[in-house]
């Protein structure tokens, strides 16, 4: 997994889902190629975490990375992940869909965007060697 390239622009937010400690909003994002003047033009959603929900952050990546070893391709892919500043996060985002104010960190997860998903936990075909292989992840 690679981190979320810091000249990536993110536009047109639409949240789909809001609590107090994590936040999912859809965006159209430009992806700078690397070493390149090129970009590339993607639907995404970011998953943001708060500072209180940084081991739920770990946990979701160690799960994505975990699933992604055994070859488990029914779930949206990860393009990134990150740490922003509050600042960044209010920039991308906008205050008026904030999750939070002040000087906190952002944990971000950037999956790709695949109309009518379904979360991982309705996923029917994973096999009991690779749910091990995910729980175990998560309880590290």
């Amino acid at each position: 997994m690679n981190v979320i390239d810091d000249r990536a622009v993110f536009t047109r937010p639409r949240v789909l889902r809001t609590t107090n400690r994590s936040q999912v909003v859809r965006f159209a994002a430009e992806i700078p190629h690397s070493g390149e003047n090129l970009t590339e033009s993607v639907e995404c959603v970011l998953k943001f975490f708060t500072n209180l929900s940084e081991i739920s952050y770990k946990k979701e990546l160690a799960a994505y990375a975990a699933l992604s070893e055994h070859g488990i391709s029914d779930f949206p892919s990860v393009m990134g992940y990150a740490e922003w500043s509050a600042e960044k996060y209010l920039g991308t985002l906008g205050r008026r869909k904030s999750l939070v104010n002040g000087n906190s960190v952002i944990f971000v997860i950037m999956l790709e965007y695949v109309r009518d998903s379904v979360p991982l936990s309705s996923i029917a075909n994973i096999s009991p060697e690779i749910a091990k292989a995910a729980l175990a992840s998560l309880s590290r």
